[in-house]
């Protein structure tokens, strides 16, 4: 009977400690979790000036006025391309050569869609009656060039923009 007390005043004693520990003990605070967004540091080339706002970021200076002329650069196109690009041409060419003129953008629209070109970037000047395309023609060329109120026209055969299509953007 001696060790069933003794065993019984262990067990007895264990549970209470574990009764007080776990009474004692605090509920822990939730972690809490800092981000730290790192200072802006400067972009800005030797030569640059920094007027911009500061969310965009630094203002084309001296030494990028150079690269900001790349959108007007074109691409040497293939063999293959330039004489499929041709064979766009010349028929865009007599096309528009045959139009009534003044010619109108629609007109313009008409015949590039009619060689291939169905989405091109058409600029007409009323003033003097001057119609002015960029085209891509079925992926492998551009078709640049213009039709004046007399009927002159002129189409010629392009390389594709560096910054990729075939309009070579204004305003620089």
């Amino acid at each position: 009977m001696r060790i069933h007390f003794l065993a019984g005043l262990s067990v007895a004693g264990m549970v209470a400690v574990g009764v007080t520990a776990c009474a004692s003990a605090t509920p822990s605070a939730a972690p809490t979790v800092t981000v730290q967004t790192p200072a802006p540091t400067s972009t800005t080339l030797p030569g640059d000036s920094d007027t911009s706002a500061p969310s965009a970021g630094p203002a084309d200076g001296p030494l990028a006025y150079s690269d900001n002329k790349r959108h007007h650069n074109r691409t040497t196109l293939p063999a293959l391309a330039e004489a499929s690009t041709n064979k766009a041409r010349d028929a865009a060419h007599g096309d528009l050569t045959r139009l009534t003129h003044p010619a109108t953008e629609k007109d313009v629209r008409t015949v590039l869609a009619s060689v291939g070109a169905p989405d091109p970037w058409i600029a007409v000047y009323p003033g003097d009656g001057l119609v002015k395309f960029e085209a891509e023609v079925n992926e492998s060329g551009c078709l640049v060039g213009s039709v004046d109120s007399a009927g002159t026209v002129v189409v010629d055969t392009a390389g594709f923009v560096l910054d990729g299509g075939c309009h070579a953007l204004d305003g620089h």
